[in-house]
């Protein structure tokens, strides 16, 4: 765009009183004074440009609610831009601006916090963070904890204990300026649903894997995928430990093409029973090139801010109330407005916990926490409940005196701890004194009855995840049948004595739904169960899956996404692999969703649903079916009607032409209809209004007309109603 085009477009939108403009992706390295004249101005899009700083008089615009200004060369903005009093979105990702990422991620519905922020780092010095957190993960006994030892002090016990908690370090590379805060967690399975308590994406992750173990036992995907699902792109060094026993083979380049944010796989041997460490110092320099290549870890906190951090991070106390946190925040200068977005930037950091965010229970008095002191109070519940527990999996809360010391965990942060576990699906409450705990059930399945000619839907993962069936199970915990549920599947109820089995197969790496009872609701408790589901996966950043639609007496299923497109292609009947005969697709969709819903679905498929390469279908024309019948028709009515016009006489042959140009109507109808772009209420509407013209059944209706000097220009339309 030429300066004069630009010129030219911010008069239009002066002359016009616009609200919006789009200037973004124009190459725009600077804005004219005349943008301060649009007065109207609401949204800007400055975003996609080479803009380097922004004009003072853009404060002016003080009706400006949202501006756009992403992905452009800024490394300041006017000092008066608070004045912007109504703004409320504000993106400015991807300049370089001395705004930490945490706080440009608030844009949406955020921007006097990051304003605020902004003019908090010209007021006064900011110091660099340096510090960046690293995460050991894995399954349990691979060495986590051998191998963060040897990283930080260059030896390790051969007879580490398994840690049952968090075990934190700080560590300073050589070769760096940047703190790594080791975080080594318990690799016990029913320990995993605390780890989103702390991935992060201001992170590096070390997958630790155990060289004795095979990939499938190691569960290689399911760690990077928890890692991609709460890490984001954060990096991943993958780590085969223990590496002088048995040499894992893994596929590494398949696994980095599907996990892009892998940056190396290394061999270790961090305590080997005679010898040295093992691999140790190239792991080292593979660390700190990560660490360096984070540039989020040289973001610079106010002085003020960084004080505030400091003296969290000497405290002893393991937790603080929110009015503490403000009386801190107070003594060394942070204004009130900021302060808000410092507890939650600390919480990104990992300098602190706080779920201020999480409406479900009181935070008043506990906001502010030692990570360790959540973790471990959690962990102490889920590893030992099994020694008090009188019902497997579930806890009374008079149970917590003996499960947590007091000395720590005084009864009035109890309802804190099973306040947190509930809000993430870890537990659900039965009663006010009782929780249930899914994945400390027991792995046998109860008795439920025969399901094999109930209505089925199933779900197909790519990888196994089995916090989904726990978090599925606390979500629909108020549809559980007589209190029948167990680690890998429930029993649910619903209205009309309808029923529903759900049961997990992680071996099959699939989910199965069967349901009982009346047809017309069964389908609405399958929307429920469909919706649950929806949303659980919508956590795990869209994990690979497919819905599938299972035709028992064959032992197929079906992709449920591809019948949805074979129904919008008009494909009646298909023969699905595993088959020799074809099978009504409608008959198949219509027994799981009724048609409203799955025209809403054809419509707005599920944003978490990832589909399968499937072809699109292009429906084989039967011309039969698709229009030629009708055809036949018309012309054999035409006929019928020269016959008749042939062997009457006078006014006898103006009935038989009002009966011929009806029949065109109607067979056009009939086409429409048979193509799919008339409903079917629609179809009887238009058919009902003509059967009315015909003469013999109006009784009257020209004689009426004539009277009332209407003619058929004046009769109310008929709108065909499309689907």
């Amino acid at each position: 765009m030429t300066h004069e085009e630009l010129l030219e477009k911010i008069e239009e939108a002066r002359r016009t009183k616009a609200t919006s403009l789009y200037l973004d992706n124009n190459q725009l390295t600077t804005l004219p004074e005349q943008i301060t004249k649009l007065t109207a101005l609401q949204v800007l899009y400055l975003d996609n440009n080479q803009l380097t700083t922004l004009p003072e008089q853009i404060t002016k615009l003080t009706s400006l609610q949202s501006l756009y200004l992403d992905n452009n060369q800024l490394t300041t903005l006017p000092e008066q831009i608070t004045k912007l009093t109504s703004l409320q979105v504000l993106y400015l990702h991807g300049n370089a601006l001395p705004i930490p990422a945490e706080i440009l991620a608030k844009g949406e519905g955020g921007a006097q916090e990051i304003l605020a922020y902004y003019a908090q780092t010209l007021l006064e010095e900011t110091l660099p963070v340096n510090e960046v957190k690293m995460l050991f993960v894995g399954q349990g006994f691979a060495g986590k904890t051998s191998l963060a030892k040897v990283l930080k002090t260059g030896k390790a016990d051969p007879h580490e204990k398994k840690t049952d908690g968090i075990w934190r370090e700080t560590w300073k590379p050589e070769g760096t300026e940047v703190t790594a805060n080791i975080w080594d967690f318990g690799g016990q399975e029913i320990m995993h649903h605390t780890h989103q308590f702390f991935l992060t994406e201001r992170s590096l992750y070390l997958l630790v894997l155990n060289s004795r173990q095979t990939e499938e036992e190691n569960r290689v995907e399911y760690w990077l995928k928890l890692i991609q699902t709460f890490g984001g792109s954060a990096p991943v060094l993958v780590i085969v430990n223990k590496a002088e026993e048995h040499p894992l083979q893994l596929n590494e380049s398949g696994l980095k093409k599907k996990y892009p944010d892998i940056k190396g796989f290394y061999r270790t041997s961090a305590c080997p029973e005679t010898g040295e460490p093992q691999g140790i110092e190239e792991l080292k320099r593979a660390i700190c090139a990560e660490i360096e290549a984070i540039k989020a870890v040289r973001d610079g906190l106010p002085a003020s801010c960084f004080a505030v951090k400091q003296a969290l991070e000497e405290m002893q106390d393991d937790f603080i109330t929110q009015q503490q946190f403000q009386a801190l925040c107070h003594a060394k200068k942070v204004p009130a407005r900021l302060h808000d977005t410092l507890l939650d930037l600390l919480n990104d950091l990992g300098t602190v916990l706080n779920y201020r965010q999480h409406r479900h229970f009181d935070l008043a008095e506990t906001n502010v926490l030692n990570p360790e002191w959540v973790t471990n109070g959690v962990y102490a519940i889920l590893n030992h409940l099994h020694h008090y527990a009188k019902k497997q999996g579930v806890l009374h809360t008079s149970m917590l005196s003996k499960l947590l010391p007091a000395s720590r965990y005084p009864v009035n942060r109890h309802r804190f701890l099973l306040g947190m576990t509930e809000e993430f699906q870890i537990c659900y409450k039965i009663n006010d004194s009782e929780y249930l705990l899914p994945d400390l059930l027991s792995p046998q399945e109860p008795d439920t009855g025969r399901w094999d000619d109930k209505l089925m839907f199933e779900y197909h993962y790519e990888v196994a995840l089995p916090l989904i069936m726990t978090r599925f199970t606390v979500l629909m915990s108020k549809y559980i049948s007589q209190d029948t549920c167990w680690k890998t599947g429930v029993l649910l109820k619903y209205e009309g004595g309808n029923r529903a089995l759900v049961r997990a197969d992680w071996e099959e790496k699939r989910i199965v739904v069967w349901i009982e009872g009346n047809p017309a609701q069964r389908r609405s408790f399958l929307a429920i169960i469909r919706e649950q589901f929806r949303t659980i996966h919508s956590i795990f950043d869209s994990p690979v899956y497919t819905e599938r639609v299972p035709i028992p007496e064959y032992a197929v299923s079906v992709d449920y996404q591809h019948l949805i497109t074979l129904e919008r292609a008009n494909i009646r009947e298909q023969i699905f692999e595993g088959m020799t005969d074809p099978y009504s697709v409608q008959d198949l969709l219509n027994g799981v969703v009724d048609v409203e819903r799955r025209r809403d679905e054809r419509d707005f498929p599920a944003p978490h649903y990832r589909r399968e390469n499937l072809p699109v279908p292009v429906p084989v024309p039967n011309p039969w079916l698709s229009g030629s019948f009708y055809l036949v028709a018309f012309l054999l009515t035409i006929t019928a009607c020269a016959l008749v016009a042939k062997f009457v006489s006078g006014i006898a042959v103006i009935p038989v032409l009002i009966a011929s140009f009806l029949a065109v109507g109607v067979i056009g109808a009939l086409q429409l209809k048979q193509d799919d772009r008339l409903s079917e209420k629609g179809f009887l509407s238009l058919m009902a209004e003509t059967y009315k013209q015909l003469p013999l059944l109006s009784k009257g209706n020209t004689q009426r007309q004539a009277v009332s000097g209407k003619g058929a220009k004046d009769k109310p339309k008929i709108a065909a109603k499309k689907r």
